[in-house]
């Protein structure tokens, strides 16, 4: 921790010095801090989410607030949504579609990185059929 601390206020001394200079090898550096802190706060985490599930395995509750700290909760990019409705539709309808398939894998890539054997977890994707059309209530009108 005292070592991402450190490697911050080099990259903050470099940006004060690349606005300052303007100098793009003042800003080379900069960036170069930036990745390192980044990267290493990244390593950081995925020890701690690994570190939670070793320590909590018959904690599925634990387990879980662990997997959800994992799971971005906005999106990494913007995205612009088209203005025809069928389109934003079948977007949405798409990004819901993906949620439990990309959260199962997810939980797998966490469950390897800590040696944990699902089989004998409750984590089961569950498969429901699809119907083509959802009935809608007919309320009457004024």
């Amino acid at each position: 921790m005292d070592e991402i601390r450190e490697l911050m206020k080099t990259r903050d001394y470099w940006k004060a010095r690349a606005r300052k200079s303007k100098d793009p090898l003042h800003w080379s550096t900069y960036k170069h801090f930036h990745r390192e802190v980044k990267r290493e706060i990244r390593m950081a985490e995925r020890e701690f989410a690994t570190e939670q599930i070793i320590n909590n395995k018959n904690n599925t509750n634990r387990i879980w607030k662990v997997i959800r700290t994992c799971i971005p909760k906005n999106s990494a990019s913007q995205r612009n949504c088209s203005k025809d409705d069928k389109i934003v539709a079948n977007e949405f309808n798409s990004f819901f579609a993906s949620v439990g398939d990309n959260t199962i894998k997810k939980i797998e890539v966490l469950a390897r990185e800590a040696n944990y054997n699902l089989g004998n977890a409750p984590f089961f994707q569950k498969t429901i059929p699809c119907q083509t059309s959802l009935p809608l209530a007919q309320y009457p009108t004024k």
